[in-house]
């Protein structure tokens, strides 16, 4: 009977042990993962106040770091493994780097800054075979580039059509690499944006750029902005032409050469002076009567089908500009239309509208969700009503 007793209570010290390390294992696995993140976590945007930049920098939201340190025009990162950290400005993303293995330390200097993207910048790493995932940002789109590490070629690619370009460094960190990337000069093929690389709060916004390899000043002496001018501000890289007292964007530089601009031409304006001219939205052809209006945040233009539309919208016939082939063909033409007030979306052909029924019968079609553009009930009525399009 006693036997038994003691049996039973080593049984029970057993289980308790048991238990204790059970507990023990899983708060220790519990506890992994913040042992192991970024001592700094953005959850919002924040300034990098470096000198000698004309554009305001941002850690991006969302972005973890160790440390962080400025000084004056340098600013000096370290990411840990598996950590992303990006720079953007209020308008795109610049650079993003997440490091496999390791811990890397990103320097960069404002001197590097131009055109929208970082040209050069340092990496050295604490595990010297760790890999490295780069999404730099804020380049011309299609536009090939070389990247070199360490004045050594590493490659050259070709920017998306979103200007982006994803880069994996795999070859060693033996002790600091310094990072160039440049224009050749040459096109990966056409494109119908410049930029369009928003922050991770920030609207889309697609932002053209004058050529790289002229270089514009932060502003041109005595500009004046006459018919014809081509303009940009210094914290923009939208180029624009002055036609009618009004500025038009050229949003990319298949349109501005093929319409015959100069890259040498461009002018740069402060941005209140260039504020002065209002933001053409109203286009069209000089041998053509067909007026359009003009989405700047899609790039899309809309045929206006007749006066009562065109002025139930209270457009001005002043406010018309007269825009050459290449200009028009910038902005792709939509034909897909809805009210703010219902979710129907209709295909305008021959002037009738055409009913989508369904999500199903939209994509089938192959149509574009951000080929959709806003009417209101004066100009939806100004269409016959036509059949349904299905599958």
């Amino acid at each position: 009977m006693v036997n038994r007793q003691l049996l039973n209570m080593k049984i029970h010290k057993v289980k308790i042990l048991v238990r204790t390390f059970c507990c023990f294992v899983f708060a220790c696995f519990c506890l992994l993962p913040s042992a192991f993140a970024a001592n700094v976590q953005f959850t919002s945007n924040s300034i990098i106040d470096l000198t000698g930049l004309s554009t305001t920098l941002y850690a991006l939201s969302g972005s973890e770091c160790d440390s962080l340190t400025v000084n004056g025009s340098t600013l000096t990162v370290d990411i840990p493994s598996a950590s992303t950290f990006t720079l953007g400005t209020a308008s795109h993303n610049v650079l993003g780097l997440t490091p496999s293995g390791g811990t890397i330390t990103l320097t960069f200097d404002s001197s590097h800054f131009a055109d929208g993207y970082i040209n050069q910048w340092t990496e050295a790493s604490s595990d010297p075979t760790a890999t490295i995932t780069h999404t730099i940002s804020g380049l011309l789109a299609m536009r090939n580039y070389q990247i070199t590490a360490n004045n050594a070629v590493l490659t050259a690619l070709s920017a998306s059509t979103s200007g982006n370009i994803n880069l994996t460094y795999s070859n060693g960190y033996t002790g600091s690499i310094v990072f160039n990337i440049s224009p050749t000069g040459g096109s990966g093929g056409s494109s119908s944006t410049y930029r369009s690389t928003p922050t991770s709060s920030e609207p889309a916004s697609t932002t053209p750029s004058a050529s790289s390899t002229t270089p514009i000043p932060e502003t041109t002496p005595n500009i004046t902005l006459q018919e014809g001018s081509l303009v940009k501000s210094p914290d923009s890289d939208k180029v624009y032409v002055i036609k009618n007292n009004q500025r038009f964007w050229i949003p990319n530089a298949q349109a501005f050469e093929q319409a015959g601009y100069n890259w040498s031409s461009i002018q740069t304006a402060s941005t209140t002076l260039l504020n002065l001219k209002p933001q053409a939205n109203l286009i069209k052809l000089a041998d053509d009567p067909k007026v359009y209006v003009i989405d700047l945040n899609k790039i899309l233009r809309r045929h206006i089908p007749n006066p009562q539309v065109f002025e139930s919208y209270s457009y001005d016939w002043n406010n018309i500009i007269t825009v050459n082939q290449a200009e028009l063909l910038a902005y792709s033409e939509s034909f897909l239309v809805k009210t703010s007030d219902s979710p129907k979306v209709y295909q305008i052909k021959n002037n009738q509208r055409y009913y989508i029924p369904s999500i199903q019968d939209f994509e089938a079609q192959g149509f574009k969700w951000d080929q959709i553009m806003e009417v209101n009930q004066v100009e939806m009525a100004s269409y016959q009503q036509g059949g349904v399009i299905s599958e």
